[in-house]
């Protein structure tokens, strides 16, 4: 069906299509479709006994034990730093600013404010490996 209709490429829009194209059918013509589903549906059931392996039954899924004795992953411990943590370090950040500095950033246009940045970003850094 993919080859046929090239329009289609994506896996919504090809799902999309084929439920109009199930609409449109007839009731015999959908018969005969639900038939085959339910033979091919037995067949693979059958088969799975034949292998001696349990058929995929969807379902849910099975909680793991003790989940959170399992360690993070690096970016699972990026995120756990907290917002609180991070506006307290752009706060002492801003604090490491001269009065004069800070004045200048009252008025803020678009290339101050990128300094600005840059300029909390390396306080933060060096914040960081104080710690």
């Amino acid at each position: 069906y993919k080859k046929k209709t090239t329009d289609a490429q994506d896996t919504q829009a090809l799902s999309a299509e084929a439920s109009v194209k199930w609409r449109k059918l007839g009731d015999k013509e959908k018969a005969a479709l639900v038939k085959r589903a339910e033979a091919d549906k037995a067949r693979y059931e059958r088969e799975c006994q034949e292998m001696g392996v349990e058929p995929h039954r969807r379902g849910k899924t099975k909680k793991v034990a003790k989940l959170e004795n399992l360690a993070l992953s690096g970016f699972q411990e990026f995120c756990r730093v907290e917002l609180g943590l991070k506006g307290a370090l752009a706060k002492s950040a801003w604090n490491l600013l001269k009065p004069e500095e800070r004045r200048r950033w009252y008025r803020i246009n678009y290339a101050d404010a990128r300094h600005l940045c840059y300029m909390l970003q390396a306080a933060l850094a060096e914040m960081m490996r104080d710690l």
